[in-house]
């Protein structure tokens, strides 16, 4: 008798996609926008879309998502009019990306924060002086985020000296007699 066959080539593939968030393209904001970077492995279709992404949220901060890009490999959500104050941050859910063998990421999350300061800083240059020699004068200040400080002469018929320009606390001298404004 006679006999045929044929061969087919089976691809067994138990490995789901990987999905990765790079970190925040700032690390504090007021309004933002923000982009973080989603890297997949493994994928041979992308479905993320913005209701896969969630908003990790800390204090008042809020924001809205949108997600860009195409192809097998990445996508980039952005993140824009924030408000409020505190720390953001996202998430992605389970089953944004799959294989040809039908495997499905998993969800991926917490992503690293930024921060999110609306706040004004408050601010003081301390108290007005009447003063004939060189002085300490000390200005505080309080934030959300990191400050840096730094005194400055606004006004005023002579030269001003600061021993420590930006430091919270400075000596201060002037060369001529007069009124002065100084901002802290």
């Amino acid at each position: 008798g006679n006999s045929s066959y044929s061969d087919m080539t089976l691809v067994w593939d138990t490995a789901a996609p990987t999905v990765a968030i790079g970190s925040p393209s700032a690390t504090i904001t007021k309004s933002g926008p923000v982009t973080y970077t989603v890297t997949y492995a493994g994928a041979d279709a992308i479905t993320l879309a913005d209701a896969h992404v969630a908003l990790n949220k800390t204090g008042t901060v809020n924001g809205t998502v949108t997600v860009g890009g195409t192809g097998t490999t990445t996508r980039t959500v952005t993140i824009s009019g924030i408000t409020g104050d505190g720390t953001l941050g996202i998430s992605i859910a389970a089953g944004t990306a799959s294989d040809n063998a039908g495997n499905l990421a998993a969800a991926s999350g917490a992503s690293s924060t930024f921060t999110v300061d609306n706040t004004v800083p408050v601010v003081s240059a301390g108290g007005s002086q009447t003063k004939g020699a060189t002085f300490a004068q000390t200005g505080t200040a309080t934030d959300a985020s990191g400050m840096t400080y730094g005194w400055s002469k606004q006004s005023g018929p002579g030269t001003i000296t600061f021993g420590s320009p930006s430091g919270l606390s400075t000596t201060i001298a002037a060369s001529a007699d007069g009124t002065y404004t100084i901002r802290f």
